[in-house]
């Protein structure tokens, strides 16, 4: 996943949940303009993008690639 696709994801659930950056920073005891610049820059530390996740009620969990090969 590339920064461009993480923010579409990341821009898709806001929408889905009806909330906003601001709202979700808020409620997170982030600074919106701090939440904003770190999924801007893709340098969120993925602890805080998975409490603001669970947050919204969502659970993050790795699924393996069976199409993957290694080198």
């Amino acid at each position: 996943m590339d920064q461009k696709e993480f923010k579409q994801l990341y821009k898709g659930i806001l929408i889905a949940e009806d909330t906003t950056q601001k709202d979700l920073a808020l409620q997170n005891n982030m600074s919106p303009n701090s939440l904003q610049q770190k999924i801007n820059r893709g340098t969120i530390r993925f602890i805080e993008f998975v409490s603001l996740m669970e947050g919204l009620g969502y659970k993050v969990k790795f699924e393996k690639d069976e199409t993957y090969t290694s080198k």
